[in-house]
């Protein structure tokens, strides 16, 4: 068997365990279990998605979803896991690795710009950003002291405002570099 790529050969097994699973008795009982769903005491005029889909969420895992959410991106992105099963296009296509780099710096825009700012961006170009924001600030408060139309309620918050910006090269904030915050993050998160 020719070699396609463990990520292409795991798609192709959930996708032929997905077809066994849509037996036609079992289309039935699928049936039935969207019935569970519908919450009779909203108003389907009113709110069709809470009335049609309202007891979902409760009634499903968190972590079931996210995999479902999870095999649904993977799907999305089997053409690119092997070169052995190009998808056939009538439009001309980016080259495989310009079109891989574009993809990935979609989805993940934030941790790519960081792993560039950490490996390629010397740290006196970082200091050197970081003097010319705090020379940027200092001016932006001197106009603000000299600007006549503003009230002096007003200039305090704009002074209050301007202390409070922060500043980074590009990437991803500490806190998100920390497990355990992202952790906590997520804990919060729910599923509309």
């Amino acid at each position: 068997m020719e070699n396609i790529g463990h990520v292409k050969l795991l798609v192709l097994l959930a996708l032929a365990a997905t077809r066994s699973l849509q037996a036609a008795g079992e289309m039935q009982t699928e049936a039935l279990l969207v019935k569970d769903y519908i919450n009779d005491s909203e108003d389907p005029c009113s709110d069709f998605y809470a009335y049609t889909c309202g007891n979902w969420i409760e009634k499903n895992k968190r972590l079931d979803l996210y995999n479902y959410l999870g095999l649904l991106k993977a799907l999305s992105l089997v053409e690119y896991a092997s070169t052995s099963f190009p998808k056939p296009s009538p439009a001309p296509k980016l080259p495989r690795p310009k079109e891989c780099v574009s993809l990935v710096f979609s989805a993940m825009k934030e941790v790519v710009s960081h792993l560039y700012a950490k490996h390629h961006v010397p740290l006196e170009a970082k200091r050197e950003v970081e003097d010319i924001v705090t020379l940027i600030k200092a001016a932006f408060i001197e106009e603000l002291q000299g600007a006549d139309w503003m009230d002096n309620t007003t200039r305090a918050t704009a002074k209050e405002k301007v202390g409070h910006m922060k500043f980074k090269i590009t990437g991803l904030s500490i806190n998100l570099l920390m497990t355990g915050s992202l952790n906590e993050y997520h804990l919060m998160t729910t599923v509309p």
